[in-house]
């Protein structure tokens, strides 16, 4: 036997000539061997200029000085490359990826961490048989290494708990977790020792309970919802009891529902303003008489925007004009402060409309006086509101006044508004008032030319 078992070192033969050349020979692989590091395993061409002892590890496909060699150690010594192949378990360093490689007999791989595992592990600290991961530090950072990342904490069993506690003076004071259960649950305490269940969402459905364990509701809420200033929420209690459902103090007021009356009552500045009452009237404001039953409406008075003046109809017989701009102002506009009048000068552009089609404008507009304009558009027609033949012809052919919705585009489901039925029976009113003035000099022509003919006779 030449050389050692292992290591493949060179035996020094007893009569041996110039044994220091075989000595030489064994001290450079045992350089190259022992407490090895490897430059790169990326390479398969040998670098220009290698420095003395250089190790390397030639890719797959390795070429010119390296040919043949993938996989072994390439050591650059005393101006020349060494071969060595590894045997199974040498281990050697990888610089540029900074990892710890092994020889399995076939392929290097990377030494994994269960060879470096640990029963105990203190950074910074003392680790111990119950806190076997210790840390003291200002922060730690747990980051993704490529897309998401996953804390996970897993328990033995539904009864065990899985939680993370918030501690002062490793006093817990907030736990968070699946306790005792497989509810998410947050739970506080002012001491550490006894703790009030603030929170929890149920595994099967969602609800969230505010200091209630199982939830039977969306939002389920054991005690009362204050908001600040003492403007809060109250809610009926599991027994069905009526309590206000929304409050405010005794100095301003809001909404609440009255106790032990079955209505819903609007307040504000400490009177009652409107009320759903228990059998599905409404009440707005203190009108004479109550609630006149489901669905009804006993009011004090009811505005209606809709209700727009109709003196334009004596405009028209009186001038025999219109000035449609003066009436467009005299249209509300809507939107902004519902309480102040629009005086802009900016021009009013009529929404289209189309025969007897309500007036239907958007909130935020500037509107237009639309029945003016329906009248304004018969005037010389057939059908003139203001001729007797042409009001009548239009009652005749059409059957519907002329202000009114006619039978055909009439929807019960979409109806005018109060407002626009009292706004078209006033014009039908003063287009009546108009025509009767006809009739009227047409009768005192025919009773003056009676009286004419009488005094003739005599």
């Amino acid at each position: 036997m030449t050389d050692t078992p292992r290591l493949a070192l060179s035996y020094i033969s007893p009569q041996q000539a110039q044994k220091h050349v075989t000595m030489n020979e064994t001290i450079r692989r045992l350089d190259a061997i022992v407490q090895a590091t490897v430059e790169t395993r990326a390479l398969t061409d040998p670098p220009a200029s290698p420095a003395n002892g250089a190790a390397y590890i030639p890719a797959a496909g390795a070429v010119s000085a390296w040919a043949g060699a993938d996989d072994q150690l390439a050591v650059f010594q005393d101006g020349a490359w060494t071969l060595i192949e590894p045997s199974p378990g040498w281990r050697v360093w990888l610089v540029d990826e900074a990892v710890l490689l092994v020889w399995s007999g076939s392929a290097w791989s990377t030494v994994s961490a269960s060879s470096t595992e640990v029963p105990l592990l203190g950074i910074n600290a003392t680790a111990d048989t119950t806190n076997r991961l210790s840390v003291n530090s200002p922060s730690v950072l747990f980051n993704r290494e490529t897309d998401d990342i996953n804390l996970t904490l897993n328990k033995n069993a539904a009864v065990d708990d899985a939680r993370v506690s918030f501690q002062s003076g490793f006093s817990s004071r907030a736990i968070v977790g699946l306790l005792a259960g497989d509810d998410l649950t947050i739970k506080v305490s002012n001491d550490g020792a006894s703790f009030i269940n603030a929170l929890s969402i149920d595994k099967d459905n969602g609800f969230v309970g505010l200091n209630v364990t199982n939830p039977a509701q969306r939002l389920h809420v054991d005690g009362g919802v204050v908001t600040e200033n003492n403007q809060g929420y109250y809610s009926t209690d599991l027994g069905g009891s009526a309590h206000r459902i929304i409050h405010v103090g005794a100095d301003n007021n809001v909404y609440y529902n009255g106790v032990g009356t079955g209505e819903l009552r609007f307040r504000t500045n400490g009177a009652t303003h409107f009320r759903l009452t228990a059998d599905g009237g409404v009440v707005v404001g203190s009108p004479a008489g109550s609630s006149q039953g489901s669905g009804s409406i006993n009011a004090q008075s009811v505005y209606d925007d809709n209700a727009l003046l109709s003196c334009y109809v004596f405009d028209q017989a009186l001038d025999g004009q219109i000035d449609a701009q003066k009436w467009d102002a005299k249209v509300p506009d809507r939107g902004g402060d519902e309480h102040k009048q629009v005086t802009s000068s900016v021009a009013r552009v009529p929404v289209a409309h189309s025969g007897e089609a309500s007036n239907r404008e958007t909130a935020g507009e500037r509107r237009a006086h639309e029945p003016m304009r329906r009248f304004q558009d018969r005037i010389g027609t057939d059908f003139d509101p203001l001729t007797l033949d042409g009001y009548a012809r239009h009652w005749r052919e059409k059957r519907h006044l002329t202000a009114m919705p006619n039978e055909a585009r009439f929807d019960s489901q979409s109806a005018l508004s109060v407002g626009d039925w009292a706004q078209r029976l006033l014009e039908t009113v003063e287009i009546q008032a108009v025509l009767i003035e006809q009739l009227n000099v047409r009768l005192k022509a025919v009773e003056a030319k009676e009286v004419i003919s009488i005094d003739h006779g005599k």
